[in-house]
């Protein structure tokens, strides 16, 4: 191979490990934008939703508890609101993408929990008749399988959060280091060419 031939080739070489090093580079962009792109529209709306669902569950529990303490019948139209809202949430989460089935889970859950509490509530306003006790352990019961449901969604949807952020911040640093490290391969590979192709054209001018 001749000394021009040894030349062009430098560049050349330089080319194809500079575009290597670009196609991984964004290799590792196009799943961090993945990662991202899960965490904007799936788990973090999806986390926010649960924890939402939970600070209005508790705010309906409250609502029927006082209806009952204060023996305000109309606080009951103020539950049946909040229930609407509720609803709406429960729509919200079934609207995220893969989480249909979770939501609807959550839905069903909620409407046991909701009539038991509501009937419970009637019993002790004197808005009907019927056995009190076997109310009230009804509505505990649907209330402890709801919230044992919610708990398992919340730790899930955290634990799906926090994969996300860290898979996307991953991508962030493998791209940087992965850049970095083409670019020191392609000056190496520039500098070592260059001191074979001198040390070959002192041989030989020495030579002559």
């Amino acid at each position: 191979m001749n000394l021009k031939t040894r030349i062009a080739l430098l560049p050349v070489m330089a080319a194809l490990i500079f575009a290597l090093g670009i196609a991984v580079v964004l290799l590792f962009a196009t799943r961090t934008m993945e990662a991202i792109h899960s965490v904007e529209e799936v788990d973090y709306p999806y986390l926010d939703a649960v924890n939402h669902f939970g600070s209005q569950l508790e705010a309906l529990g409250s609502t029927v508890q006082s209806a009952v303490a204060e023996g305000e019948k109309k606080r009951l139209e103020e539950a049946g609101e909040r229930a609407v809202a509720i609803r709406k949430t429960l729509t919200e989460i079934q609207a995220i993408q893969g989480k249909d089935e979770a939501g609807a889970k959550l839905a069903l859950g909620f409407e046991a929990y909701y009539a038991a509490s509501v009937e419970t509530a009637q019993l002790f306003l004197g808005m009907r008749q019927g056995d009190q006790a076997g109310a009230i352990s009804k509505m505990q019961g649907a209330l402890k399988s709801l919230e044992a449901l919610l708990g398992e969604m919340r730790t899930a949807a955290r634990t799906r959060f926090d994969a996300g952020l860290s898979a996307a911040e991953h991508g962030v640093r493998a791209g940087l280091w992965m850049t970095v490290g083409s670019g020191l391969v392609v000056v190496t590979v520039l500098a070592l060419g260059s001191w074979l192709l001198i040390n070959n054209i002192w041989r030989q001018l020495g030579g002559e």
